[in-house]
């Protein structure tokens, strides 16, 4: 797993235990990249070229989702159709001859925790038609949730600390998932009215509240609204988040009745995908 940081990942345990499972002579194991197009590009790179390592894929995590778009892209590669429409892969797959393919396993599996909480068919291709929600943060995460959202029928509002970022964010990722045929919107909203107890779902997508992030003891929603966030009992609250399982947001929102998804459900939907991708489903 590429990254910054990545000591908290349970992706290793996961793939390790299928690879054995299957009988595969592989292992999978964490590797910090620090921020950056530079490093990320000249790190991927030497692994590619190394003569012994056989180097058949990975997963891609915070800060490095666009990188690798751009990475694949730029290196001749096959990117996803989802992957290209939402500007940012979490998985990549060395094939055969050395092309590389990169897709995106994080928007299916939001989607899929998403329906369930709401209690609807996750099999359905407009499974959140009419719903609206939230989702705070709009990086590689953010625009996975809010983009497979779109694709699934629901209308996004994206918030960040930077409401100018999410202006363009929700601008760029709307064209780009009408155009590829999404039926659902994505706007920009201004953080004040995060709070406004409109949004049958609320996602985090920042790594506030993480283990070894740079806030892992604040609500993410509250940090970026710049005060207390309320909503209705049974509002869906989904943080992608799980190091903690149990982060600082889904603790407050669990005292406040909402229907808690945490990110330990996505990571397993994603990771599951990400098997499947590799040949070890």
């Amino acid at each position: 797993i590429i990254g910054w940081p990545v000591a908290h990942s349970r992706s290793p345990a996961f793939h390790n235990a299928r690879f054995a499972e299957r009988g595969l002579d592989a292992v999978y194991t964490p590797m910090p990249i620090a921020p950056g197009w530079e490093p990320f590009a000249a790190t991927v790179s030497s692994m590619l070229e190394h003569p012994r390592l056989d180097f058949r894929g990975a997963s891609v995590t915070i800060p490095h989702k666009e990188n690798l778009l751009r990475f694949v892209t730029e290196t001749g590669g096959e990117v996803e159709p989802l992957a290209a429409a939402l500007g940012a892969a979490n998985t990549v797959v060395v094939r055969e001859g050395g092309r590389l393919a990169c897709l995106n396993t994080d928007a299916p599996a939001a989607v899929e925790c998403l329906a369930r909480a709401l209690g609807r068919d996750p099999a359905e291709a407009l499974s959140l038609r009419g719903v609206r929600v939230a989702v705070v943060g709009v990086g590689g995460a953010g625009r996975a949730v809010a983009g497979g959202a779109a694709f699934a029928g629901a209308d996004v509002v994206l918030f960040n600390r930077e409401h100018a970022k999410a202006e363009q964010v929700a601008k760029e990722l709307g064209e780009a998932v009408k155009a590829a045929g999404a039926t659902g919107r994505i706007l920009a909203g201004k953080n004040d009215a995060l709070g406004c107890g409109c949004f049958e779902a609320m996602v985090n997508c920042t790594p506030l509240g993480m283990t070894g992030g740079p806030g892992p003891d604040e609500n993410a929603f509250e940090s970026i609204a710049g005060g207390e966030v309320a909503f209705p009992e049974g509002t869906v609250v989904f943080d992608t988040v799980y190091a903690p399982e149990w982060t600082p947001l889904l603790k407050e929102a669990r005292d406040r009745h909402a229907r808690c998804v945490t990110g330990l459900a996505m990571f397993e939907a994603q990771a599951e995908r990400q098997a499947l991708a590799w040949g070890a489903g």
